[in-house]
């Protein structure tokens, strides 16, 4: 009787240990989406800034063009 038990008991103890590792790798695996897509967005946020930086050179160079067109003028 007291075999039976123990290995009950050792049953729910390999279960539990069995459960607490699938649920620690799938605490890592969110963990590693999370990074990337943390750095996935980053890099959306580089693009967007390099992007926004080209659009207003691109504007002062054409402003400064029209001006030298319109002094030219005068």
């Amino acid at each position: 009787m007291f075999t039976s038990i123990i290995n009950a008991i050792v049953a729910m103890m390999t279960a539990a240990t069995t459960t607490a590792g699938a649920v620690n790798k799938i605490a890592v695996s969110l963990d590693n989406l999370a990074t990337v897509a943390e750095q996935t967005s980053a890099g959306y946020v580089d693009e967007a800034k390099a992007d926004r930086e080209i659009a207003q050179l691109t504007r002062a160079a054409e402003r400064a063009k029209k001006l030298k067109e319109l002094q030219a003028q005068a």
